[in-house]
């Protein structure tokens, strides 16, 4: 009503966040992709970075880790290269969080060390409802490998820049997840 492009940009960004937070992701996605058109009529970098990152999020819960991938290894290097440490730290915590949904436990947890790394860097904190969001991912894929190599994953993690925590969360995926053949190894053991 008011016709004010660049705070009907702003606000469809936020009611993607709206939407996720009450579990109806498909509206997420939805409102994602309106908040990308309106952003990209405004010529807007850094709106159109975090646009994409939040329709990363939605796809992740929305459509599956495969999805979210996608569009992960488009959006990632561009949302980085602004310069933004909020936006890169949600950036590469997304991708943790999308490698431990696709069963690459190790890798996530080397993202999710470089994005403590730059949390402690910059002194921000990672919300409640961010932790709630991470958890989902991150926990069933951390029980799921070794003690020592899940810290270790942590360290390698935290010695990174962000230029090469994006390099490793938009590695191409290749062959079936680590624990995958783990699990298939052990089974082919035991039956023999």
């Amino acid at each position: 009503q008011i016709g004010n492009p660049q705070r009907e940009a702003t606000a469809l960004s936020n009611v993607v966040h709206l939407h996720m937070d009450v579990g109806n992701y498909p509206a997420a996605i939805e409102a994602a992709q309106q908040a990308i058109a309106a952003d990209a009529a405004l010529d807007d970098p850094w709106g159109l970075a975090i646009d994409h990152a939040n329709l990363v999020e939605a796809l992740l819960n929305g459509e599956g880790p495969e999805r979210a991938y996608e569009e992960l290894r488009e959006v990632a290097p561009k949302a980085v290269a602004l310069g933004d440490i909020d936006l890169s730290i949600d950036v590469i915590e997304t991708s943790a969080a999308i490698w431990a949904g696709l069963g690459h436990g190790p890798r996530a947890a080397t993202l999710l060390g470089a994005a403590e790394k730059q949390r402690r860097i910059a002194g921000i904190p990672r919300a409640a409802p961010d932790q709630q969001q991470l958890d989902r991912f991150i926990e069933p894929a951390r029980v799921r490998v070794a003690e020592q190599t899940w810290n270790d994953a942590l360290r390698k993690g935290a010695a990174m820049g962000l230029e090469d925590a994006v390099a490793e969360a938009t590695t191409p995926r290749t062959g079936p997840p680590p624990e995958q053949t783990t699990r298939h190894t052990q089974t082919k053991a035991e039956t023999t």
